[in-house]
């Protein structure tokens, strides 16, 4: 298998159901590497979830706000090749 990258943008702080719906430890057996961003500061700041640990492997970024996600895209962007 080729090297891979998985970013998961998503609402919420890491929960289960995360793990859960993309099936990460399988991911992570296979050597793909993944990031979180929890994007909820700059979507819903109001809703709460039980947070659980990320999983070992896992890079886990919480974005404060609308800059620094513009910062952490720039980045991937910076890595991607054109197609």
């Amino acid at each position: 298998m080729d090297s891979k990258k998985l970013i998961i943008l998503y609402w919420a702080s890491f929960d289960n159901r995360v793990k859960t719906l993309f099936d990460l430890p399988y991911l992570l057996e296979r050597g793909v590497e993944i990031e979180y961003w929890d994007v909820s500061a700059i979507t819903i700041k109001e809703y709460k979830i039980r947070e659980c640990p990320v999983l070992s492997g896992i890079e886990h970024i919480r974005i404060k706000d609308k800059k620094h996600f513009i910062f952490e895209v720039k980045i991937v962007r910076s890595w991607l090749s054109p197609c």
